[in-house]
């Protein structure tokens, strides 16, 4: 991880969809987003190793595997996943009474 000044295209590589998905299957609580990004990163973690492990395996199906995963684990846990209220509000500082 890096920290620049500047906006680059593609600077998430494709994670901002992981990312998204995380907070839905955290379900908005930052504990459980926190436990959901050491299982991202953990099947991350396994896609270079089996990339390794079997070299026969092509690596565009390994590449594929966080996100197949991610759309997964969204298909199991969006049936419950409930946003909150005001997730399509606008904010508006004079409402606040």
């Amino acid at each position: 991880m890096t920290i620049t000044g500047t906006f680059t295209e593609g600077m998430s590589a494709g994670r901002g969809w992981i990312a998204l998905m995380l907070v839905i299957f955290g379900r908005w609580r930052p504990f459980s987003i926190l436990g959901g990004a050491f299982l991202f990163a953990y099947v991350e973690a396994l896609q270079f190793r089996l990339a390794l492990a079997a070299p026969a395996i092509p690596t565009q199906f390994l590449l594929m595997l966080p996100y197949v995963f991610a759309i997964i684990v969204l298909i199991r846990v969006f049936r419950g996943a409930a946003a909150p209220g005001a997730l399509g509000r606008a904010y508006d500082r004079e409402d606040r009474a």
